[in-house]
C-alpha cells in the first residue's frame, strides 16, 4: 500500500492548475489567510521549527534566511529561482506546470511576512510555455485580492546561462547586467537586487511554505528520477524513509533498471552533485544520513547509469559541459576546467601519459577550494567522487592505451 505523503504535489493531475476556485476547494490559500493574521516573528519561528532547508541544492536553513531579511528592517525583494539548469533536474518544472498556485502562495506568504515591495520569478529560458501560463495565473490571483497591498510579481525569462542559477549572477541578470557571480559578503540578504535585501528561494522551497504553515511539516522532498530506470518522472518521497536503491527498484517509484542491468553509479543533484555507487545505495535518503556519508542531496535529481557507461567518459562529458558553461570570471575555473577536460579527453582517446590521473586530481582539488563561486566549486564534484571511489578505472585508461578500444567498444554516454 502507498503510504508515502503527498503534500507538494497534492492535486497534480486531479485539479485544473489554472483554477483558483479548484485550488481553494482543495485547501489552497488557507495558509495565506493564517499568515495574514499572524505576526512576522511567529511565521518565521514556525518555519525555523520545521527545519526546512533550501531545496535548490545549497541546503541553507530557510527560516534563518527569512530572519536575516526581516532583521535588516528595510524595503526588500523576493526572488523565486526557477532557473532549473542542471542536467537531470526537472522537478521545479513539474511544480510550475501542475501546482503553480502553491508556489505563488508561498511567495505571497513571504511577502506578507517580510513586507516586501516586489517579487520576481526568474524562469529558465527553455520554459517559455510556463512563462505565459504564470503571467496569466498571477494576474488572476492578484485580481482575486490575495496579494498584499502594493506587491507585484514579475516573471523574467533567462537566456539559458547555467551560471545564472547562482544567486548573485541571477541578481545581475535581473538588473540587465552580465550573468556573473559577485563577491560575498555582502550576501543577497544584506545587499541584493538593486542594492536592497533580497530573499532568493528555489521553486520547491516556496512550495513547502503553505504546508508548513498548515502544520503538515517539511519532511518530504521531490526527486526527479531519470536515466536507465524503467519508470522515470517526478516523485514526492518522505525523507529518511527510503534509500536510493528503494527508489530505483520499488514499484512505487523506479520499477527497476532498464533491462534489469546492474546499476554502476547514480548521479545525485544534477551534474554539480556527487556520484553514488552501489555500496552506498542503502543509505537513507535524508540530509543527515547523506551528509554523514559525504554525499549531498542537491536539487533532488537522481540519474541512473548502468555498466554500459564508462565512468571516465562520463566525467569527461560533465567537465566539458562545465567548461562551456563557465562564466570565465575566475581563472581557477576557466583555465582549470579546460585543462582537466584536455587531460580526460587524452585518457579517453588512448593517449594518456603517466601521471595524468594525479594531475587531474590535483587541479580538481584546487578548483574545489579556490573557485570564485559555488557553481565553480561544484563543477568538479562528480570527478572528485569518481576518483575517490573508482580511481582504478582512471588508472587503467592511463596505463593501457588500448583500453577503450578493447573494453568500451560500443558503449555510450
Amino acid at each position: 500500500m502507498n503510504t508515502n505523503k503527498n503534500i507538494l504535489l497534492r492535486g497534480r493531475g486531479d485539479i485544473d492548475p489554472l483554477s483558483i476556485q479548484a485550488y481553494v476547494a482543495a485547501g489552497g490559500f488557507t495558509a495565506l489567510r493564517k499568515v495574514s493574521e499572524m505576526k512576522a516573528q511567529e511565521v518565521i519561528e514556525k518555519i525555523m521549527a520545521s527545519g526546512v532547508k533550501g531545496r535548490g541544492g545549497a541546503e541553507y536553513p530557510v527560516g534563518k534566511k527569512w530572519l536575516l531579511i526581516k532583521q535588516e528592517n528595510k524595503e526588500n525583494y523576493i526572488v523565486c529561482n526557477a532557473d532549473e539548469g542542471e542536467a537531470g533536474a526537472f522537478k521545479d518544472r513539474e511544480l510550475l506546470t501542475y501546482v503553480p498556485l502553491r508556489v505563488i502562495e508561498g511567495m505571497l506568504i513571504a511577502a506578507y511576512t517580510l513586507t516586501s515591495k516586489k517579487g520576481y520569478i526568474y524562469l529558465r529560458g527553455e520554459y517559455l510555455k510556463i512563462y505565459e501560463m504564470l503571467k496569466n495565473i498571477i494576474a488572476k490571483v492578484k485580481n482575486n485580492g490575495y496579494f498584499p497591498k502594493g506587491f507585484e510579481i514579475e516573471v523574467i525569462v533567462g537566456a539559458g546561462a547555467y551560471i545564472c542559477g547562482e544567486e548573485t549572477a541571477l541578481i545581475s541578470s535581473i538588473e540587465n547586467g552580465i550573468g556573473e557571480p559577485s563577491l560575498k559578503p555582502p550576501y543577497p540578504t544584506q545587499r541584493g537586487l538593486y542594492g536592497l535585501p533580497t530573499l532568493i528561494n528555489n521553486v520547491e522551497t516556496f512550495a513547502c511554505i503553505p504546508g508548513i504553515m498548515n502544520g503538515e511539516g517539511a519532511d518530504t522532498k521531490l526527486i526527479a528520477l531519470s536515466g536507465m530506470v524503467r519508470n522515470r518522472g517526478v516523485f514526492e518521497i518522505s525523507l529518511d524513509r527510503y534509500s536510493v536503491d528503494d527508489m530505483i527498484n520499488s514499484n512505487q517509484f523506479g520499477k527497476g533498471s532498464v533491462n534489469g542491468e546492474a546499476v554502476q553509479f547514480v548521479q545525485l543533484g544534477g551534474q554539480s552533485g556527487s556520484l553514488m555507487f552501489p555500496e552506498q545505495m542503502h543509505i537513507p535518503y535524508g540530509y543527515k544520513w547523506m551528509r554523514m556519508a559525504g554525499i549531498g542531496i542537491g536539487s533532488g535529481a537522481i540519474t541512473v547509469y548502468s555498466g554500459r557507461v564508462s565512468i571516465v567518459e562520463y566525467c569527461r562529458n560533465v567537465i566539458e559541459f562545465f567548461t562551456m558553461e563557465s562564466c570565465g570570471k575566475c581563472s581557477t575555473c576557466r583555465i582549470g576546467l579546460s585543462y582537466i577536460a584536455y587531460l580526460l579527453n587524452r585518457l579517453c582517446c588512448g593517449n594518456g601519459n603517466e601521471g595524468d590521473v594525479e594531475r587531474i586530481d590535483a587541479v580538481a582539488g584546487q578548483i574545489s577550494q579556490l573557485a570564485f563561486c559555488g557553481l565553480g566549486k561544484g563543477a568538479v564534484n562528480v570527478l572528485c567522487s569518481a576518483l575517490r571511489h573508482r580511481r582504478e578505472q582512471f588508472l587503467i585508461c592511463e596505463k593501457d592505451r588500448s583500453y577503450f578500444d578493447k573494453e568500451l567498444s560500443g558503449r555510450y554516454i
